[in-house]
């Protein structure tokens, strides 16, 4: 629930206009965890301000729709940041929700730019 907090208050700061004129889209992968009743039930919604989440089964889907422009901002995992690094996709990690420790590496080829 930490990192839903963290992009809600994220979110929160931002000027509306100029956002989008609607919605926040918000793409999430599926997944269990306590964001997903708040996210059914509109508890993240406040006055003026309505979040369109939109749910993907994996990164690489998230990814495509940050890329074409159909959702605002996402949730996805390291390794799908990496892939989007490694293929030079214009996006931008603010927060970083999670620290894996000795669960995950990268492994890049020397000039590859990450």
């Amino acid at each position: 629930m930490p990192i839903i907090r963290s992009l809600l208050g994220f979110l929160l700061s931002l000027p509306l206009t100029g956002v989008c004129a609607d919605a926040i889209h918000v793409g999430y992968v599926t997944g269990v965890d306590p964001a997903k009743a708040a996210i059914v039930d509109a508890g993240f919604d406040r006055p003026g301000l309505h979040f369109d989440w939109r749910r993907f089964d994996n990164g690489a889907e998230v990814v495509r729709a940050l890329a074409a422009g159909d959702v605002d901002i996402a949730n996805i995992g390291s390794s799908v940041v990496a892939v989007a690094a490694s293929r030079q996709l214009a996006l931008e990690t603010f927060l970083i929700g999670s620290q894996l420790g000795a669960s995950e590496a990268l492994v890049a080829r020397n000039g590859s730019g990450i």
